[in-house]
């Protein structure tokens, strides 16, 4: 459905400027296309021996546009209450006493399943001999702390929810 937005007008004209307007934020096509492209890339990188089929990819986009969704919605509203995410926070979801799900998973020794704290000490510190992987590990860590703000969030949500 989206597809039909990027194409251009009649007569040659440029395609639309943006996409869609979502509480007053407009969704440009070209930053929508470089999130799609970005999905497929992190598809293909995680899932190499998996073909990139037309389901696939509408499913990605779905993925993409309901990101897109909740973070204009969300963002504003984050922003005003103050939620932030430290450097503390963040390192405490990587290398901290109480790791994030997703680093426990990659630094987990595979014979007993234990999280390798050193293994990640390694990696972050061999990070500047590969810009790619620099690149998603930076990828990485944004979306980590955009998760916990939408985790602070909710949890002020349920709070108050449960005291109204």
């Amino acid at each position: 459905v989206l597809s039909d937005l990027f194409s251009s007008g009649a007569g040659g004209q440029q395609g639309p400027i943006s996409i869609a307007e979502v509480d007053g934020v407009a969704i440009s096509p070209q930053e929508f296309d470089y999130r799609v492209q970005k999905a497929y890339e992190n598809y293909q990188r995680q899932s190499p021996e998996e073909e990139l089929n037309e389901e696939t990819k509408s499913s990605l986009r779905e993925q993409v546009w309901n990101d897109v969704l909740r973070e204009t919605l969300l963002e504003k509203r984050i922003e005003n209450l103050g939620l932030k995410v430290t450097s503390k926070e963040l390192f405490d979801m990587v290398q901290g006493d109480d790791p994030h799900p997703q680093v426990l998973q990659v630094f987990a020794n595979p014979q007993t399943g234990e999280f390798n704290k050193n293994a990640v000490i390694q990696f972050l510190q061999n990070l500047n001999n590969d810009p790619e992987t620099k690149q998603q590990w930076v990828d990485f860590e944004k979306a980590l702390k955009k998760n916990q703000k939408y985790e602070k969030y909710n949890t002020l949500i349920k709070k108050r929810v449960i005291h109204a």
